[in-house]
């Protein structure tokens, strides 16, 4: 948030508790959503990325999609060197995943930084086109690659007929900030239709479709500027 930002978040703020008189509580207790106009074609959001405030919500939605495609769908199971590593959180381990649902068509994100000078970065949005197993290998076993169609990727593409085409490899992470060291091993990717507000901060979103719910749950979370 800049400082212009800042400023209209303390004034509104303020003005809040003065009116309602409740002035321990922030926006003096009522839920506020600033929008710059209304929106006349509410259809051209129909695709667009929706924000969530909880992963449940996020797969919920992610799932509904993915079924929508009709297509054959992908768990893939993450392996781990520990019991530990197995217990541990996506955010313990680089944002790797301990199951993934993929398939042909899925919109995705990639959850790790692997080129960043050619926008293969964390965050970076595409459509899964195939899968890569190796011989007697398939789902759940972790595949040799998912070849993604990356929307805003610059460097060279792995399919003559298709641009834009990166091979992801499943990648080992390696954390000992649990006590002891621990891998998992996992393809960087995750289902993108929907993502958490905590996900999408730091992100630049053309446009977005967001589900604050009944009330804003973490102070100050639906500001934007």
């Amino acid at each position: 948030m800049n400082m212009l930002g800042q400023e209209m978040f303390v004034w509104v703020d303020k003005q809040c508790r003065q009116a309602t008189g409740l002035t321990d509580e922030l926006f003096g207790g009522k839920l506020i959503i600033l929008t710059p106009s209304t929106i006349d074609n509410i259809t051209a959001f129909k695709d667009t990325v929706r924000l969530y405030y909880s992963n449940d919500e996020v797969a919920k939605y992610n799932f509904e999609k993915l079924s929508v495609l009709q297509q054959p769908i992908a768990r893939i199971n993450a392996q781990h060197s520990t019991a530990v590593a197995k217990k541990a959180s996506a955010d313990e381990m680089s944002g790797l995943e301990p199951v993934v649902f993929l398939a042909k068509g899925a919109h995705v994100m990639l959850t790790l930084n692997l080129w960043i000078y050619v926008v293969l970065c964390n965050g970076a949005t595409g459509t899964v086109v195939e899968f890569i197993y190796a011989i007697n290998q398939q789902p759940p076993d972790l595949p040799i690659a998912v070849i993604v169609m990356f929307d805003d990727y610059t460097g060279p593409s792995i399919s003559n007929n298709i641009e834009q085409c990166v091979p992801i490899c499943s990648i080992t992470i390696m954390s000992d900030t649990l006590g002891t060291v621990n891998e998992k091993q996992q393809t960087p990717l995750k289902l993108a239709w929907a993502i958490t507000i905590h996900k999408s901060q730091g992100l630049t979103l053309t446009n977005a479709w967001i589900d604050t719910g009944k009330n804003e749950r973490t102070p100050g979370i639906f500001f934007c500027n």
